[in-house]
């Protein structure tokens, strides 16, 4: 995944979403991917929501 920042349009959110029993290593494996991008740009709302 990779993005282009667009100056004048507002921010957008990204949800990733998965059933709660779900023992995806994939999924698991995205989660901690985007947590760890979020936490190194200061986004701490987006690590609040994935733990």
């Amino acid at each position: 995944m990779a993005y282009v920042p667009i100056e004048d349009c507002p921010p957008a959110t990204l949800v990733i979403a998965w059933p709660e029993r779900s023992r995806s290593r994939g999924v698991a494996a995205l989660v901690r991917a985007a947590a760890a991008v979020a936490t190194s740009r200061d986004i701490s709302a987006a690590v609040e929501a994935s733990r």
